[in-house]
């Protein structure tokens, strides 16, 4: 059995390409590469994880083997599966339905319950660092209140499987499944580009002019930013390492500041 998840190591949902497995890997591998992080031993490990996580998933009987293994063991609060249209297409449909079609002796069809959906609307800091929520719902009538715990770093249009929580199967068939949708709310302050996020501060010519120190938002809090003398209104500057988590990854994305003046609009 392996000891990691190898989907969390590379920072990738389960559903990920062999191109975005592969340029995942050439990402951290570079980050924790042992030349470039000589005689430090955190990063020797975390290099030697990323090798082996790409070595299982790159290969498609390893990553076969894995996945199965994986689901497993997966139980609890619900696994993330990635953003798709259709709740009841594809290969969950086709796998349960190949299961649950299997004829008894007395020829009674076996079927699976009706999946179900949930939609919920989160703030982009419960996005940014995960969040559990308990959720009521109706359930052949019946309400019903589960948790769903959300990771950290999800997008909207991500789903959360809760397996069992959906409608009664027949004649002994398996419960549905409840599919909880994600649906990131906009913010007041920050606007969501992939992991990055952006932020409009406004500043007075005497601090453009100048140059300056300003008090600037972030999913953390605020922090001090230094602004430099002739800054000019559309200036944008970074701040690595601010911005939304990657999706089970050990990274965050940046913020990027745009300057603009009071009493002046960015075009």
């Amino acid at each position: 059995m392996h000891k990691f998840d190898y989907y969390h190591i590379l920072g990738i949902h389960k559903e990920a390409s062999e191109t975005e497995i592969k340029k995942a890997y050439r990402r951290l591998a570079l980050k924790y590469h042992p030349d470039t992080n000589p005689g430090k031993r955190e990063s020797e490990e975390k290099f030697k994880k990323v090798s082996e996580a790409y070595e299982v998933l790159s290969d498609f009987k390893k990553k076969s083997n894995y996945d199965r293994s994986r689901d497993s063991r997966n139980n609890g609060k619900g696994h993330l599966y990635a953003k798709d249209s259709s709740l009841f297409d594809g290969f969950f449909h086709d796998f349960f339905s190949d299961f649950n079609d299997i004829q008894s002796p007395q020829k009674t069809k076996i079927q699976k319950g009706k999946d179900l959906r949930y939609n919920l609307k989160i703030s982009l800091e419960e996005a940014a660092f995960g969040v559990e929520k308990e959720l009521q719902f109706l359930r052949h009538g019946d309400q019903r209140a589960v948790v769903v715990r959300v990771p950290p770093g999800v997008e909207t249009g991500m789903r959360v499987c809760l397996p069992g929580e959906g409608e009664a199967g027949l004649n002994g068939g398996l419960r549905g499944d409840l599919y909880v949708v994600i649906n990131i709310e906009d913010h007041d302050l920050f606007q969501k580009q992939g992991n990055d996020i952006i932020c409009e501060v406004r500043i007075d010519s005497s601090s453009a002019t100048h140059g300056a120190e300003i008090m600037v938002p972030t999913l953390d809090g605020d922090i001090m930013m230094e602004i430099p003398p002739g800054t000019q209104p559309g200036k944008v500057f970074c701040l690595k390492g601010r911005g939304i988590p990657f999706l089970h990854g050990f990274e965050r994305g940046d913020e990027y500041v745009v300057i603009s003046m009071n009493g002046h609009t960015n075009s």
